[in-house]
This record gives C-alpha cells, sequence and structure tokens, in this order.
C-alpha cells in the first residue's frame, strides 16, 4: 500500500502562502493593509463603525449590509460573510453602546490576566483548591499515627 501526499490546493497553508510577503517594504505594506481590509468586509466594517458608532447597524445586520456597502465603497460586489474580525464585527452590529459589555470583560479578563500576582498572604492557597492540606494526608507525618496505650 502506498500512501501519495498532495499538495494541499485550499484551506489556510495555501492561503498564507499567497499572501506572505515578499522581503520588500511594498509588499509588507500591502500585506499588513490586506490584514486589515480582508478582502473588503474589513473596510466595510470599518467605514460602517464611522457611519453608526453608537447604535450599530444592529444584530445580525453585516450580512445584509455588506454587499451594499461593498458595492457603494469599491464598486464590485462581495458575498455576505462576517467582517473577518470578531472584535470588530461586534462593534459593527451593536456599536458602542451594545459592546460596553464585552469590551468590560475583555478588559477584566486582559487585567487579571497582565496584573501582578497577589502577595502570598491573600492568595488562596493552593492545597485547598486541590482539596487537600497539611492535616487531611494519609501519611505518618501528618499526626495520624494510632495511640498506643501502655501496658498494665
Amino acid at each position: 500500500m502506498a500512501v501519495v501526499f498532495l499538495p494541499a490546493t485550499s484551506g489556510p497553508l495555501p492561503r498564507l502562502r499567497s499572501t506572505a510577503p515578499a522581503l520588500s517594504a511594498p509588499s509588507v505594506a500591502a500585506f499588513f493593509k490586506e490584514m486589515w481590509n480582508r478582502n473588503g468586509y474589513g473596510m466595510v466594517a470599518t467605514h460602517l463603525i464611522r457611519e453608526f458608532p453608537l447604535f450599530g447597524v444592529g444584530l445580525g445586520a453585516f450580512h445584509l449590509v455588506v454587499p451594499d456597502y461593498h458595492f457603494m465603497l469599491a464598486h464590485t460586489v462581495i458575498p455576505p460573510d462576517n467582517a473577518q474580525n470578531w472584535y470588530r464585527h461586534q462593534l459593527v452590529e451593536g456599536g458602542l453602546v451594545g459592546s460596553i459589555g464585552w469590551m468590560l470583560w475583555v478588559a477584566t479578563f486582559a487585567w487579571f490576566v497582565l496584573s501582578a500576582r497577589a502577595p502570598a498572604s491573600t492568595r488562596f492557597p493552593a492545597m485547598v483548591v486541590k482539596g487537600r492540606s497539611s492535616r487531611s494526608r494519609s501519611s505518618p507525618s501528618s499526626g495520624c499515627r494510632r495511640r498506643t496505650s501502655p501496658s498494665p
């Protein structure tokens, strides 16, 4: 039995190869511009954020308006799709008012991850989290020795 490996014609690796920049300033600049615009979806999302900053276009509406706005901006048609960036997509659909909740969650989570560790005196002991403590171990050194009484 022989195993034949064929080069992939679709998927993330061929797309990465086709968009990877050459080692020149114009190529790198074009690469970053395309990564921001994302085949026109990012361009439309950025335009819609500027046009509807407070309340957005409405939940689920980006898919409906992206073909029309892309035609208005670039004079070409693209199929309905998302904004190619979760944060940008949420901001387009919900605006600043509708995005307050997830923005606070992201900021709180980032603070939690990036903040310094608390002093040892205020940290919740890891042994308690694991369900163990020094007194509940069943080892001879834990103080759970059998008492023997002196013989009469």
